[in-house]
């Protein structure tokens, strides 16, 4: 008996870290792609720490997880387990958006809120998945198997969803991408479109090649450049990454038309 009950434990854990795996792939895939997919023409940059570190980070994050969610043999022990532990795994390392410069600064009580429920909704959804597994061949149970398992992944693919830029930060990327190719054609700073006149040093500076990503440090902008602060309505900034590490950023405030630009710390 104790040793059957040794093996089933091992079991349900060794599912619970596999079958986390599998649904952080699968959210990882649908968060980065959703993006890239909804603005082909423009240089996304990559994650910091490469497509292929990415998903190996959520691959060990999804396995943690999964094996916390179903380390208890009580399941609602198990859940809440999971719940913290998921939470702690995504403050601690930064995958809030893949395809920003550098980590979000810090989570607000809703959205930390939002990102508990969230976990907690998976890691039901994950364990009893893995509690549901066919033990024995069976015609009856089949829905029951499949049905949780099915719900967990639905979940992510949702979840992967929402993580989908806002029509806002969508349309901020094209007006960036607008100003460098306006910029591109200018020969000196008096010709610069007027939301690139405060950045230093753009000639030589800007040239090459550049990337673009989204973020919400407005801190690491020289504010005092601008002679602004960042208000609390849709500020977050485009930043701007040219090869040679030269990086700037726009930030977009709501009832201005054309952002404001200036050199970004990176």
């Amino acid at each position: 008996m104790r040793e059957s009950a040794i093996q089933s434990n091992g079991n349900r854990r060794l599912s619970g870290l596999i079958f986390g795996a599998f649904l952080a792939l699968v959210y990882a895939y649908i968060s980065i792609e959703i993006n890239r997919s909804a603005l082909p023409d423009l240089p996304l940059a990559g994650p910091p720490a490469g497509d292929v570190g990415y998903y190996l980070e959520f691959l060990a994050g999804g396995a943690i997880l999964g094996l916390a969610a179903c380390w208890s043999e009580r399941i609602m022990l198990g859940i809440l387990i999971g719940t913290v532990i998921g939470t702690l795994v995504f403050l601690l390392l930064p995958w809030q958006n893949a395809l920003a410069p550098v980590p979000t600064p810090g989570l607000d009580p809703a959205t930390l809120l939002t990102l508990v429920v969230s976990l907690l909704v998976l890691c039901v959804g994950l364990r009893m998945a893995v509690e549901n597994l066919p033990t024995r061949p069976g015609r009856y149970q089949i829905l029951k198997q499949i049905g949780w398992p099915l719900i967990a992944t639905a979940l992510v693919i949702v979840f992967g969803i929402l993580a989908s830029y806002t029509q806002d930060v969508r349309d901020d990327f094209q007006v960036t991408q607008n100003l460098m190719a306006l910029a591109q054609k200018s020969t000196d700073a008096s010709s610069l479109p007027a939301s690139l006149q405060k950045v230093n040093n753009w000639f030589p500076q800007a040239a090459g090649d550049y990337t673009l990503a989204w973020s919400e440090g407005t801190d690491r902008l020289m504010w005092q450049k601008l002679g602004i602060q960042p208000t609390d309505t849709r500020d977050h900034v485009i930043v701007v990454r040219f090869g040679n590490n030269f990086t700037i950023g726009c930030v977009f405030t709501s009832g201005k038309t054309s952002p404001d630009c200036a050199n970004f710390e990176y």
